[in-house]
């Protein structure tokens, strides 16, 4: 949230200014200092939030028309996308005029879509009325039009594409070698299991309590019970869902607490999932910055699967009994479909 420093001056007056002679007023902005970081690195102080507001603190510090400032912060967040919690109030707040001018250490602070980030500057402040300024790159757009200045910052706006999609790039490639080595990536491991954070490659670890559960869920989808059955009975039994389960670490819900109805889906998802016959599965949903891809889920047959990576919770013979189960299931219900006619 954005933090206001109490230091207001609506006018500046020269105190040598005679009797009856016009005063000159100094035109002052309600100044936004904008600081943002992908990742807090020790490694990299000069880069890190403090480091960015000390510099902008000094830079506006004994100039009068800057003498209301709000601070806007976003850590841990990409310049890749400009959709940014902090970075968004700050846009609110301009839209509602209470920012006039925005000021950033480098261009690299701001963004690093060199498009956007030159649609904002050349376009979208100019048209609000907001004057931009860019420490470290001695840019104002207040200034005295210079073209070479602005060719200059176009191109580190580029550069600063360049960079994050290179890096973007190597990071997926390293993120996949790990993958195929069997190597957990991802932050939590799934329902009846636990991450060993103590592993070089994070392998899961069964979690005694909720593989139990597990091992049920799979006995009774092979004798028949239907999914929505099975969420039932879970639901019956105060089972807490996975969800809770990994927040709270109860299995059962508290007494005096009403048990949340478990859905169908989560029971698919886990009779399907093969982590649960000890491989690993990876690479479900991805991302390419470098190619200006958005996530999504990909195809099974582009999944990342590692075979024997950790200890099973079922047996691939009653796995594969549930899946001849389900396929049946589902082929019934597409002949129904079929039989169904809709008539005017």
């Amino acid at each position: 949230m954005a933090r206001t420093k109490n230091r207001f001056n609506a006018v500046a007056v020269p105190e040598t200014a005679s009797a009856g002679a016009p005063v000159k007023k100094t035109k002052t902005f309600r100044v936004a200092l904008y600081a943002r970081l992908s990742v807090e690195l020790k490694a990299r102080p000069s880069e890190s939030i403090a480091n960015q507001l000390d510099i902008m603190r000094e830079f506006i510090k004994g100039r009068p028309e800057f003498a209301e400032y709000h601070e806007y912060v976003d850590s841990a967040v990409s310049g890749t996308s400009f959709n940014r919690p902090s970075f968004n109030r700050m846009m609110d707040d301009v839209r509602d005029g209470k920012i006039s001018c925005i000021i950033v250490k480098d261009m690299s602070r701001f963004g690093r879509d060199y498009i956007e980030a030159g649609n904002y500057i050349e376009t979208i402040f100019p048209f609000l009325g907001v004057r931009f300024i860019s420490i470290n790159d001695h840019f104002d757009t207040d200034a005295e039009f210079n073209q070479n200045k602005s060719l200059e910052i176009a191109l580190k706006n580029l550069v600063n594409d360049m960079y994050a999609k290179d890096i973007s790039k190597r990071v997926a490639v390293s993120r996949r070698l790990d993958m195929e080595r069997g190597k957990f990536t991802g932050s939590n491991a799934p329902y009846g299991y636990k991450v060993d954070s103590t592993d070089p490659l994070r392998k899961y670890l069964v979690d005694e309590e909720a593989a139990a559960v597990v091992r049920q869920i799979f006995e009774l989808a092979a004798e028949g019970v239907t999914l929505r059955e099975i969420a039932k009975a879970l639901q019956n039994y105060r089972l807490a869902l996975p969800g809770e389960y990994l927040k709270t670490g109860k299995l059962y819900v508290d007494e005096g607490q009403a048990a949340k109805a478990w859905y169908a889906g989560t029971i698919s998802n886990i009779l399907k999932n093969q982590a649960y016959i000890g491989n690993m599965v990876q690479g479900k949903r991805r991302t390419r910055l470098s190619e200006n891809e958005a996530r999504h889920f990909t195809d099974e047959e582009d999944w990342i699967v590692v075979e024997n990576t950790h200890e099973p919770i079922v047996d691939n013979d009653l796995f594969d009994k549930v899946r001849k189960v389900l396929g049946r299931r589902w082929k019934r219900v597409l002949l129904l479909r079929r039989e169904v006619r809709i008539y005017p």
